[in-house]
């Protein structure tokens, strides 16, 4: 086991590197001569910042983050096999091809990030220190809503997915916010301690900079 001060000495320097990563991602796809590059490599940042996002949890073989993390990401993938497939669940949509491989038309790296991201709305209240578990799946489920109102835009002018209509169906935010709250219990209910929550605080808040920065670059 490492010591605290390693500890934080990882967060910050993994935040600055991300920070830095997603930056120069931001000036490429407000460039011209760099937005197709930027597009063509979105699924590499995903990837870029669930590995070093996770890189201290595995070496503290933290197996129950790493086991709510597989279920999360592999329940929010066949809820989007599903909604792709019958437009039952967030409505009717279609994913481009930004995320990179897709399976049965989704691409993993997308069910992935929204895991990612509850992680990050839940470390957010807990170093809130909300006590109440009611309270901490309301609030850490208002959390992803909102996050998802404001990727919804860019991610439509990116071709991350595009929907039927010419806007955002409520059924959407309504099932995220259920999903988020299922994934929350689950993670209350397996008593996880997790020790990098302030990391995944700073990815679910370096993401959200990212996405509303994109509205007025691109």
């Amino acid at each position: 086991m490492r010591t605290v001060l390693q500890e934080k000495l990882y967060t910050w320097i993994t935040t600055i590197l991300l920070a830095l990563l997603y930056t120069v991602f931001i000036i490429g796809h407000a460039l011209q001569s760099t937005e197709l590059i930027a597009l063509q490599l979105m699924p590499f940042l995903i990837l870029t910042t669930l590995i070093l996002g996770f890189a201290s949890t595995f070496v503290d073989r933290n197996t129950k983050v790493f086991l709510w993390f597989a279920v999360t990401g592999a329940v929010f993938l066949l809820l989007q096999i599903i909604g792709v497939t019958t437009g039952a669940v967030f409505g009717s949509y279609t994913y481009g091809q930004t995320l990179g491989l897709q399976l049965i038309g989704v691409p993993p790296m997308a069910s992935l990030n929204w895991a990612l991201i509850i992680l990050g709305s839940i470390s957010l209240v807990e170093i809130l220190h909300i006590r109440v578990r009611i309270f901490k799946i309301i609030m850490a489920s208002m959390i992803i809503v909102l996050f998802d109102y404001v990727m919804e835009p860019i991610a439509v002018c990116l071709d991350f997915w595009q929907w039927e209509g010419t806007s955002v169906p409520l059924q959407n935010y309504a099932a995220m916010g259920i999903i988020a709250a299922a994934a929350i219990y689950l993670y209350e209910k397996m008593h996880i301690r997790n020790e990098q929550k302030q990391l995944f605080v700073h990815i679910l808040f370096i993401q959200y900079v990212f996405f509303t920065a994109l509205l007025f670059v691109v």
